[in-house]
């Protein structure tokens, strides 16, 4: 805390010239790392990278979700609009037809079954 009457930028710039406050820091980078189970300590340059690597990992297995996801739905997709092409067909040989039992050998005898 500050005195009433201090100004915060005097006070500040006091600090940065007398003490280490503006060129050190301590941080204490212990964590698990990959699959461990025991806790290891680490630079910042490796606290960096491992989590850089994580992150990466992480974006490429939730885009291969979301392709394969989306491939799904295309192969639907692909299969809907199959069936609404070949949707008029069926309509018009249903109509041409003189009778169900004509309509319904026309339709086993074009699927082949």
């Amino acid at each position: 805390e500050l005195k009433r009457d201090a100004v915060p930028s005097i006070v500040q710039n006091n600090l940065f010239k007398k003490t280490a406050l503006q060129t050190t820091f301590s941080g204490n980078f212990l964590a698990l790392m990959g699959g461990g189970t025991v806790p290891q300590r680490f630079t910042l340059r490796v606290a960096l990278n491992t989590f850089l690597d994580f992150r990466f990992e992480t974006i490429r297995r939730k885009s291969t979700y979301q392709l394969k996801k989306v491939e799904t739905r295309a192969h639907i997709v692909e299969g809907l609009l199959r069936a609404l092409e070949s949707a008029d067909d069926v309509i018009e040989l249903v109509r041409s037809a003189p009778d169900q039992a004509q309509a319904r050998e026309a339709l086993m005898a074009e699927d082949g079954g």
